[in-house]
């Protein structure tokens, strides 16, 4: 398996390579397989929350809790230390984005636009960083086939 990866991403220091490794096995070939299947029967709509970085540094799992229940006058004092320092522009957006998710068939994002659901022909998710939303071609799936001989 860490040849695989390691012919798959060149790039990757040996730490880099098990958080690759790790993050596919417990999140994303998870999640892929699961959209995959269940978009064939009903809409899935996947999100990416944060850039992905060299080595698989980023945003850790669940690290935009604090920006999808944001509401005007949250107290993040109140809220574990890494939560403090919110961007309330880009907090006000992910909880937006979640809102409309929860509430609309098809969500819309803040800037009008639909947020596109995931399908077999075009794997495609939103990717939601401090600067931008934006529709991107899921890049994992790829890296799902690494797990198979």
């Amino acid at each position: 398996m860490v040849e695989r990866y390691r012919h798959a991403l060149p790039e990757h220091s040996p730490i880099g390579l098990w958080r690759a490794i790790a993050g596919d096995l417990v999140f994303q070939n998870p999640t892929t397989r699961y959209a995959s299947l269940l978009c064939q029967t009903q809409p899935v709509y996947k999100y990416l929350y944060g850039d992905i970085l060299p080595d698989e540094t980023g945003a850790a799992h669940g690290a935009e809790l604090a920006e999808v229940w944001w509401r005007d006058g949250l107290r993040v004092q109140d809220l574990p230390q890494r939560y403090h320092g919110l961007n309330a522009v880009s907090a006000r957006r992910v909880h937006e984005i979640w809102r409309s998710f929860i509430a609309d068939a098809a969500p819309v994002l803040p800037q009008g636009s639909h947020w596109p659901s995931y399908n077999l022909s075009s794997p495609t998710l939103l990717a939601i960083s401090d600067n931008a939303v934006r529709h991107l071609e899921d890049p994992f799936v790829a890296r799902e086939s690494l797990w198979h001989s």
